[in-house]
C-alpha cells in the first residue's frame, strides 16, 4: 500500500492538471475542454514527460478506479503521431519517428520525438502498462488504439535495433543511434520498455 500513497496524490495532480510540467496539445484533462495547454513551458525532454505521466496513470488503476484515468489516457494517444523531421545531432539527420505536439507559453507549436532511447524505453513500458491493465475501461482504451499503438512500437523498436552494439558479454543500447555508447539512464529504461516491469 505504501506506492500507493504516491502514486494516487501524484494521479489527482495530473487529473485536476495542476501537474507542473510540460503541457501537450492533448493536456492530461478529461474535462470535455479541447486538451489545448493554455499555460506550460517546453522543457528538454517534454516527449518523455508526456510518456513518463501516461505511465503513471495505468500503474495508479490499481490502486483505485476513477473513470478520468481512462479518459486522460485515451486523450494522451491522441497525442502521438509519425512525424518526418530533422535532427541536429552530430550534424543534420533526417529522422522517421513517433512524435508529440508542445504549445510553449507563448502558443507557438513545435514538435518532440524519441531522438534519446530512453524515451523509446519510457514510452514502450508504457504502452506495456497499458496492455496489461486489468481495469475495462482502460483496456477498452487499448482496444481502440490497439493498431496505433503496434505501430509506434514497430518504429521506436526499430530505432532500438539500429542502436545495438554488441560486446563481448552481451549488447549495448546506445544513448541514440548516432552515439558511441550507452549510459545509466538508456540502459534500464530500455530494458524495462522491451522486458516489462514487476509494478506493469
Amino acid at each position: 500500500m505504501g506506492n500507493a500513497r504516491v502514486i494516487w496524490p501524484s494521479v489527482r495532480l495530473i487529473l485536476a492538471a495542476r501537474w507542473p510540467g510540460p503541457k501537450t496539445r492533448t493536456e492530461l484533462r478529461a474535462d470535455g475542454t479541447d486538451g489545448r495547454a493554455s499555460s506550460g513551458r517546453i522543457s528538454d525532454t517534454p516527449f518523455v514527460c508526456h510518456s513518463a505521466v501516461l505511465l503513471a496513470l495505468p500503474q495508479a488503476s490499481r490502486y483505485g478506479s476513477d473513470p478520468r484515468l481512462a479518459a486522460a489516457i485515451d486523450r494522451g494517444l491522441a497525442g502521438y503521431f509519425l512525424e518526418t523531421c530533422r535532427v541536429d545531432v552530430g550534424g543534420p539527420r533526417k529522422v522517421d519517428t513517433v512524435s508529440t505536439t508542445m504549445i510553449d507559453d507563448h502558443g507557438i507549436c513545435r514538435t518532440e520525438n524519441p531522438f534519446w532511447n530512453f524515451k523509446v524505453g519510457i514510452t514502450l513500458r508504457f504502452f506495456n502498462a497499458l496492455r496489461n491493465a486489468t481495469d475495462p475501461a482502460l483496456q477498452a482504451v487499448a482496444a481502440l488504439h490497439r493498431d496505433r499503438i503496434e505501430l509506434f512500437e514497430m518504429i521506436l523498436r526499430r530505432q532500438l535495433e539500429r542502436s545495438i552494439s554488441a560486446r563481448d558479454d552481451g549488447i549495448e543500447i546506445r544513448i541514440p543511434e548516432v552515439a558511441a555508447e550507452t549510459n545509466s539512464e538508456t540502459q534500464p529504461w530500455v530494458m524495462t520498455g522491451l522486458l516489462g516491469h514487476p509494478f506493469d
